[in-house]
């Protein structure tokens, strides 16, 4: 019997998905489990994966089209068998289902060649030829890095930078969608973290047998996770006027790209202790480099933590991802004068930024989760 190959819906505010590449053309074999196309939704470029082993009997969508989440995008027979009326359900004017044939042919594309879809994608936009490019991954395999460098090799002055596109311009809709749909307000304070930075220098040396190296983020993430399981209103999403709390703390992590920015997800953070969240990040953080983030390490968070700190700032007004109803904004750590113990004294000082959405919570719950985060890195231990 016929299997259809569906597009998934990955993560609960994805709706449609651009059809970037065919991994494979009609009539060859395939085997369940094997990247059969490559998708690029609002957060990341993924592989979907055959679920079902036979003969890619039939494509329906061409490259380049955006469709919505539970199209059906081909059809997969079992050798031998003969498909009749390969078919894909469409709207017509007057808004009824319809049945059209549809049998688009996929030119064939070169064999061998291994490439991560962020990279396959990156090579596109700039007119880059993989097959020029050896790759440093497993296997040959070419990674987003490998990409990357070949552009800054090439020196080229880009033509079009007004030019909105891609995930840049997804990131730019979500932003201008967040601002407008959103009461949003942003609380500041000012933490001493002088004994979260002596902690963190503590450990150095414990974790060295890990080979992680703490960071001050890695303190933050603890910290809120810690937090949010008391303040579960800023735990949540909110979509129209229903307001979900999020039973486990799923902490997105903002993350700088070559286009844009990348959120993926450290789930149930509450649970782990702090060398696991370091470990953690690390990989997302890997995985975002290299553009092997799976749709599952990307989606689910129900608060997101940003941070400019790398970047010498201070103080800024992180812009919410919606449906969650609240984001944290990290900035540097700076030792300045600050009076302690009723003496003035140098310190290490960082600006905390918390904007939320006054629709799903009030300034004091707010103020109250944000004081929380404080205390916790103002902790010696």
């Amino acid at each position: 019997m016929p299997t259809n190959v569906l597009l998934p819906q990955w993560g609960m505010n994805m709706q449609d998905g651009v059809l970037l590449k065919w991994l494979k053309r009609e009539g060859e074999l395939v085997e369940e489990g094997e990247p059969l196309v490559e998708i690029e939704t609002a957060k990341i470029l993924s592989e979907l994966e055959a679920p079902a082993s036979g003969v890619l009997a039939s494509i329906l969508v061409s490259e380049g089209q955006t469709v919505d989440v539970g199209t059906v995008l081909a059809v997969i027979t079992a050798e031998g068998e003969e498909l009749i009326q390969p078919v894909s359900e469409t709207k017509t004017d007057a808004g009824t289902a319809s049945t059209m044939v549809q049998s688009i042919q996929i030119p064939a594309t070169p064999t061998g060649l291994q490439v991560v879809p962020a990279a396959r994608r990156l090579a596109q936009e700039e007119g880059i030829d993989l097959n020029l490019i050896h790759g440093s991954g497993p296997n040959g395999r070419i990674l987003l890095e490998d990409v990357i460098s070949s552009v800054t090799t090439r020196d080229q002055v880009e033509t079009n930078s007004n030019q909105i596109s891609g995930i840049r311009k997804t990131i730019a809709d979500r932003m201008l969608q967040s601002t407008q749909t959103m009461a949003q307000v942003t609380l500041t304070t000012e933490v001493d973290v002088s004994e979260m930075v002596e902690r963190r220098r503590s450990l150095v040396a414990t974790w060295r047998k890990h080979r992680v190296r703490p960071m001050d983020l890695d303190l933050v993430v603890e910290a809120v996770a810690k937090a949010l399981p008391d303040h579960p209103q800023l735990n949540a999403t909110l979509v129209g006027d229903a307001l979900k709390i999020n039973e486990n703390v799923n902490i997105g992590i903002a993350m700088a790209q070559v286009h844009g920015i990348i959120v993926p997800v450290l789930h149930s953070a509450e649970k782990l202790n702090l060398l696991e969240i370091a470990s953690g990040l690390r990989d997302l953080a890997k995985k975002a480099k290299d553009g092997s983030l799976a749709p599952s390490e990307v989606a689910g968070a129900g608060f997101t933590i940003t941070s400019l700190a790398n970047y010498e700032i201070d103080a800024f007004t992180p812009i919410i991802d919606p449906p969650q109803v609240a984001i944290l904004g990290v900035g540097r750590v700076l030792e300045k004068p600050a009076v302690h113990n009723g003496e003035i004294a140098i310190r290490s000082i960082m600006h905390l930024s918390l904007t939320f959405n006054h629709r799903a919570t009030d300034g004091v719950p707010a103020s109250q989760f944000l004081q929380a985060v404080t205390r916790e890195l103002e902790k010696s231990s």
